[in-house]
């Protein structure tokens, strides 16, 4: 369902890809510009196939991508400025890199709030990109009494272009099907816009200059 496009997100074999190739070609690749302003730029993919909505977005941040990456690490506290989250909570940790997460997601009237699992990992590329990768795994929770968003996947590609400077692509995709297209078409922009924004600020404000990565590369 669409509005799993707002959740951070198994995770196999993307280190070598580029970040056109992280999702599974669905089709030929039509990026068409939605949004353009303040330094944040949306694309949707208008070859999709029928009852799919792919999106991506790319912003730039004037502080070192240790900031953002920590940020965007699955937990709880996801819930105090990520767009929509109306609780987080950790599932399990296996690793330092891998989070399985359950979300419940504060859904527009007149839609019930719903919820969704995902398993998120972190890699590192052999250029130094790190990449978040995560993905609705829906039978890893039982469901709390909320309709359960059984379909979606998204990334986030973090580029260090020097200590003061990170490139962050955000990508997502999911299903569609059963909501109406007005809600459809606000979310194309506002769920990237306001959580891609939100982090911004978050990092800016921070005093920090840089933050321990250490635990990506174990």
């Amino acid at each position: 369902m669409y509005y799993s496009l707002l959740v951070l997100f198994i995770f196999l074999g993307v280190n070598n890809l580029g970040a056109q190739e992280i999702f599974e070609n669905l089709a030929d690749k039509k990026w068409v510009k939605k949004y353009d302003a303040e330094g944040l730029l949306i694309f949707v993919n208008e070859n999709c196939p029928k009852g799919k909505t792919e999106l991506k977005a790319e912003i730039v941040i004037d502080k070192d991508c240790s900031l953002a990456i920590n940020e965007l690490k699955p937990k709880s506290s996801n819930a105090y400025w990520m767009y929509m989250i109306e609780e987080a909570k950790v599932l399990n940790s296996p690793s330092s890199t891998k989070t399985i997460m359950w979300y419940e997601i504060d859904m527009p009237w007149p839609i019930s709030n719903q919820d969704i699992v995902t398993t998120s990992v972190f890699s590192v590329k052999k250029n130094g990109d790190v990449i978040l990768y995560s993905k609705a795994t829906p039978n890893a929770y039982q469901s709390k009494g909320f309709e359960r968003i059984n379909y979606s996947e998204d990334y986030y590609l973090f580029t260090f272009v020097n200590d003061n400077k990170c490139k962050i692509e955000y990508g997502s995709r999911a299903g569609n099907d059963g909501y109406p297209e007005w809600m459809i078409n606000l979310f194309i922009t506002d769920l990237p816009k306001k959580n891609l924004n939100n982090l911004k600020d978050r990092c800016l404000n921070m005093e920090t200059k840089q933050q321990d990565l250490n635990w990506l590369y174990k």
